[in-house]
């Protein structure tokens, strides 16, 4: 690099030799990334590209972690232990900087127009360069928590919904009208049981007494 810009700064000032000069500049610009002084704000599309590429990264820091022995059998393995979790703690600030970066950029900007746009009349403006999805900003990591936390109460439900279904389809054709047989209550009790929880989803009475 050195040679070939010796060679472009003692070109003359012509035509070809600014040509020259600019396809160095370019060719220098590929290859090396040069850090701004100033931090230029992103688009909001690269934003979307920014969270998309940090969504994988909770799942992967938690398989470093996982993959961790708890309690090394020698002091080397527990030293080299103590580093990666203090590599693994580096990462996670530097990927929570980075998400608060993100976070004041789009701040402002999400579901509304740049400052700078002004459509014409009876025109939109171009959401070409807006989030395709909103982007969900939360005050506090306890807020997520809870998120979280009804979320799994949400998923229970539906997994104790479709349980009920496939219960109440294999035992409801039992409690059809038909001749009563020996040990019947106990059976009806059984269905009672699996069906109500014992009375807790609706009140029933079901009698254990045998008819004469």
């Amino acid at each position: 690099n050195f040679r070939a810009w010796e060679r472009c700064r003692l070109c003359q000032t012509s035509a070809d030799a600014a040509a020259a000069r600019t396809r160095f500049m370019e060719r220098i610009q590929t290859t090396v990334s040069f850090p701004s002084r100033h931090r230029l704000t992103p688009s909001p599309a690269e934003i979307e590209e920014e969270l998309r590429s940090l969504q994988d990264v909770p799942s992967r820091l938690r398989q470093y972690v996982e993959a961790e022995p708890a309690d090394p059998p020698t002091l080397q393995g527990e030293y080299e232990s103590l580093l990666t979790l203090k590599g693994l703690q580096t990462t996670v600030s530097q990927y929570l900087q980075k998400l608060q970066l993100l976070r004041e950029d789009c701040t402002g900007d999400v579901g509304s127009c740049s400052p700078t746009c002004v459509p014409a009349r009876g025109q939109t403006c171009d959401t070409a360069d807006m989030l395709a999805v909103p982007l969900l900003c939360y005050s506090s990591l306890q807020e997520l928590r809870d998120l979280f936390a009804l979320k799994l109460q949400v998923s229970m439900l539906h997994q104790e919904i479709a349980l009920q279904k496939v219960m109440m389809a294999e035992l409801l054709p039992v409690l059809e009208p038909r001749p009563f047989l020996e040990g019947s209550a106990v059976l009806f009790r059984a269905i009672h049981t699996q069906l109500c929880e014992g009375g807790r989803r609706f009140p029933v009475l079901v009698r254990d007494e045998q008819l004469d």
